[in-house]
């Protein structure tokens, strides 16, 4: 399984403070460059075949103007948390998706926090 990215709110103690399903969908629908994801097909890459998948509502996909593609990038969770796979050069503060990320994330009053727990700087 991949590494994945968490978009996720806690309390004072720790505890898991779901997100809002309808809060979430506000912050996209706000946010430059991502959306509500729209199609059920999407494209392999690698081998171009054609993939039908059932989107779960509150799935966001990025808009990457180099390529002039949307890409499924936001996976909304039942338990009211945000995952994505951050990709090369996540690391990065300037990367696109990482920036992205924390303006939904501040939207919402949230963190970034990885698969081992290390949270990422908004």
């Amino acid at each position: 399984m991949s590494y994945t990215v968490h978009i996720e709110r806690r309390d004072e103690t720790g505890a898991l403070l779901p997100l809002d399903l309808e809060a979430w969908k506000a912050a996209v629908n706000e946010a430059e460059g991502v959306r509500l994801a729209t199609s059920t097909q999407l494209r392999a890459r690698a081998r171009g075949a054609e993939v039908s998948l059932s989107f779960r509502d509150g799935d966001a996909e990025l808009y990457f103007p180099e390529a002039e593609e949307w890409h499924l990038v936001f996976m909304w969770s039942t338990n009211g948390t945000v995952m994505f796979n951050p990709g090369r050069g996540f690391t990065d503060s300037h990367s696109y998706a990482r920036h992205t990320a924390v303006i939904l994330a501040k939207k919402l009053g949230a963190e970034l926090v990885g698969d081992d727990g290390e949270r990422y700087t908004l």
